[in-house]
């Protein structure tokens, strides 16, 4: 087995090629990184701490950066993205890292290097990743998303994802007891108390339970993870993340669901009233002013505006 110092020092090799912008060994660093637990966890403390060293340096040392270098663009709200540096300062700010690196993972902090993205109710945010995956978050959402761009846990809420395929570097979504992997898709994943519903647009994905249950979805099939395993069932593939273009559709769906979706692409909260328990089959525009739509959803739903109700 590999010991520690010969893990720090080849994770140290990757993160100083990867400040190469020809670099394209993508397979070679999955293959290193899947080899363990350990790999991975030094190199994303590795990755985290230059990442904070080259922060410093654009803020408080500006001169350092050769001035015929252009700015990289950077993409939209993407905390991965990396701005390329020449192979030889990368080299000795990672160098420079490394004597770090031992304290950053001794911690036994994994999310440490993992970036975190919040919306509140009745907001939206759209997080574009370094490999042009773009997530689109609704509101009441927690999101991380790891270092390397290619896996993500959705802690609460909603998010829409767009993936960039890559057979070589699968992306990767968890979710409670849900563990969905891209076969190149367009996917909606929602986290509710107890249970996860994943929705394929596009493509497909395959879902995995703790259970070790599993099962393909592919465009107009979703699927709902909880502890009694998975279920499939039939969705309309332009109703999938309706949310997104105002919109949100169910057939057959409880009350209690379609208000908690309401609630986070709204920012409106109702109670169920006296028909608590009643099911919902239909589609509500979400869109325009709150009051004509809490009086559409109190038509629709027979329900009443909550505290806290937004105006």
């Amino acid at each position: 087995m590999m010991n520690d110092r010969s893990i720090e020092g080849e994770a140290l090799d990757w993160v100083i090629r990867l400040g190469d912008p020809r670099f394209a060994d993508w397979d070679a660093l999955t293959a290193w990184l899947a080899v363990s637990s350990e790999h991975a966890r030094v190199f994303n403390a590795l990755q985290m701490a230059e990442a904070g060293a080259l922060e410093y340096m654009a803020g408080n040392a500006e001169g350092m950066r050769p001035a015929a270098e252009p700015e990289q663009p950077v993409a939209n709200d993407n905390p991965t993205v990396r701005r390329f540096w020449p192979v030889g300062l990368a080299a000795g700010i990672a160098a420079l890292v490394a004597l770090g690196v031992w304290f950053a993972s001794a911690r036994g902090d994994a999310g440490a290097s993992w970036r975190e993205y919040r919306t509140a109710d009745g907001a939206r945010r759209e997080v574009r990743l370094a490999d042009g995956t773009e997530v689109r978050m609704n509101g009441g959402t927690v999101l991380r998303v790891a270092p390397e761009g290619r896996s993500a846990q959705l802690v609460a809420g909603e998010a829409f994802f767009v993936v960039r395929h890559d057979a070589a570097r699968p992306f990767t979504v968890t979710a409670g007891e849900a563990t969905i992997t891209d076969l190149g898709t367009r996917f909606d994943v929602t986290r509710a108390e107890g249970l996860v519903i994943v929705g394929v647009a596009e493509g497909s994905v395959a879902v995995e339970s703790k259970g070790d249950q599993r099962a393909e979805l592919v465009a107009g099939q979703g699927g709902e993870v909880s502890g009694a395993g998975i279920r499939q069932f039939e969705v309309a593939p332009g109703s999938v993340a309706g949310w997104t273009e105002g919109r949100l559709r169910y057939e057959d769906a409880p009350v209690e669901q379609v208000m908690a979706d309401v609630r986070r692409a709204t920012g409106l909260r109702l109670t169920p009233g006296p028909v608590a328990g009643r099911r919902f089959t239909g589609t509500i525009g979400i869109d325009g002013p709150p009051e004509a739509l809490r009086a559409r959803l109190e038509l629709l739903l027979g329900a009443a505006e909550g505290e806290g109700a937004a105006n």
